[in-house]
């Protein structure tokens, strides 16, 4: 969404707000990972921990989202225009991180 809103100078709070465009779009895909083992370790009362390194991808297929942009929303002769954008909202989504199994 978007949102303009007015404040004052004094005290930093918004006098007026209003939401000037929205939009919503599904998505959906897939993803895949791999799991590194880096070590384990054993308390003292013999409960195993292990730890390991994830690395994984998802790719996710969106639709179709319009959407305004700095300076798509403009003041001529008195009347309000915007300047929608339009784009597929495809995504690659790189993921790395540590898993401890315990």
């Amino acid at each position: 969404f978007t949102s303009t809103s007015i404040k004052d100078i004094g005290s930093d709070e918004d006098v007026a707000s209003s939401t000037n465009f929205d939009d919503f779009t599904a998505s959906y895909g897939a993803g895949a990972g791999v799991d590194f083992h880096l070590g384990s370790s054993t308390s003292e009362t013999g409960r195993t921990t292990s730890f390991l390194l994830h690395a994984g991808v998802q790719y996710l297929l969106g639709g179709n989202a319009e959407y305004l942009k700095r300076g798509s929303i403009r003041r001529e002769n008195g009347q309000v225009t915007f300047d929608v954008q339009r784009s597929r909202t495809d995504l690659v989504a790189p993921q790395l991180g540590v898993t401890f199994v315990f």
